[in-house]
């Protein structure tokens, strides 16, 4: 790799720069050589890891020399597959730019894809336009590795905050400010105020086929969705497709709109809101990395599994009036061990059934990037882009 050579402070500094960029990185030892004589062993290793570009894995030969007592490694060497890592990091940079680009962000998306400025009328199974609000106060980890899946038919607006904001829970140790977000106190004024914003943007950047939101971002479309349906239901949304992961509507918007949210409701929104807090902080991040996020004891989270019409999570769904249900495709994505997941199984019970899906990723309030939830992503934004074109 014609890397220069390194002291160990400096090795040290490049190796803690790394703990960020890759994730769940794992060695495997293939085979040891001994050389007993010259005071050296010889390691060929495989490694694995998730990043912003996806899976990496490689191959590595190290060459370790010990003192002569045995016990102190006095010089590395490390040979890996350049060809691999040629083809590789340009992806990296390229993807963590991206990131870069998304840390002021909020959390949510607009579909740009297929055909630029094609709407998916005149080119069925297409989406043209996505737009990706990301809220980086909320967004540890933009959905970029799922997005190097998809066909390059499919591009991506990513919109930041429009409010300065302080960092969530654990956000300013993998992104430095500034920090924005969609309101900064959750109440029914603010949430519309964000709605103006977002219809400003859609007037001045769209048209769009598709939202795409993460954490706040999906309060902010949920909501927008809620209230056209009471306020406008003869008019269409400015969206075709809706894209919800680990996110659910504010309950203050609910009871705005005069459905009863129970004293059940509020409390494990209170609880799922501290847990979340607690998880997603830099002490649990650094102490416990992802197995940080836990379960919701007690709590039937499974969205395979029936959930009661009339008591999901403490709301009554058998009385929410039908003008309310979200008329486009969506799709629901949430983490069984996400804090907030209650919010997201609630939210899942305002669309058509016969125009939604619901998955679990299997993880917390995040994105995973392992191959087979980027794949099952993939597929899911593959039946989206399907169904819209077939409505």
């Amino acid at each position: 790799m014609a890397q220069p050579p390194q002291d160990t402070a400096a090795y040290a500094k490049s190796l803690t720069s790394l703990r960020t960029i890759f994730r769940n990185f794992t060695l495997t030892v293939d085979e040891l050589i001994e050389d007993t004589a010259n005071q050296r062993i010889c390691m060929w290793l495989s490694a694995r890891a998730d990043t912003a570009a996806g899976e990496y894995v490689n191959e590595y030969v190290w060459l370790l020399d010990f003192d002569e007592g045995g016990r102190k490694i006095v010089r590395t060497k490390e040979f890996s597959d350049s060809v691999m890592a040629r083809d590789f990091f340009p992806k990296l940079r390229e993807a963590m730019e991206g990131e870069r680009q998304q840390r002021s962000g909020t959390s949510a998306a607009i579909f740009k894809s297929q055909t630029s400025n094609v709407h998916p009328d005149a080119h069925p199974l297409q989406l043209s336009k996505t737009m990706d609000l990301p809220l980086t106060s909320a967004l540890h980890y933009p959905p970029v590795s799922f997005r190097y899946k998809l066909s390059d038919d499919y591009s991506f607006d990513f919109v930041d905050g429009f409010l300065p904001s302080d960092p969530a829970a654990g956000v300013n140790l993998f992104y430095p400010p500034p920090y924005y977000s969609f309101w900064n106190d959750l109440t029914v004024e603010s949430v519309r105020k964000s709605h103006n914003w977002l219809r400003d943007l859609i007037a001045r950047n769209g048209p769009y086929d598709g939202v795409m939101c993460f954490s706040q971002g999906c309060s902010l479309i949920a909501s927008f969705c809620l209230y056209h349906q009471a306020e406008t239901p003869h008019q269409p949304l400015p969206f075709n497709v809706a894209i919800f992961i680990c996110g659910g509507v504010p309950l203050q918007v609910l009871e705005d709109l005069g459905l009863d949210v129970s004293k059940e409701a509020w409390e494990l929104n209170h609880k799922g809101a501290k847990a979340l807090a607690e998880q997603a902080s830099t002490e649990a991040i650094l102490a416990a990395g992802l197995d940080r996020w836990t379960s919701t004891e007690g709590l039937n989270t499974n969205g395979d599994a029936a959930l009661d019409p009339a008591n999901v999570f403490g709301l009554d769904f058998t009385k929410m009036p039908k003008h309310l249900q979200i008329k486009v495709p969506s799709v629901h994505i949430y983490g069984n061990k996400d804090p907030r997941c209650t919010a997201s199984l609630q939210l899942a019970q305002f669309s058509d059934p016969t125009l939604s899906k619901t998955y679990d990723h299997g993880g917390g309030h995040d994105v995973p990037r392992r191959t087979n939830v980027s794949e099952d992503i993939v597929r899911l934004i593959e039946w989206i882009s399907w169904a819209a074109s077939v409505r």
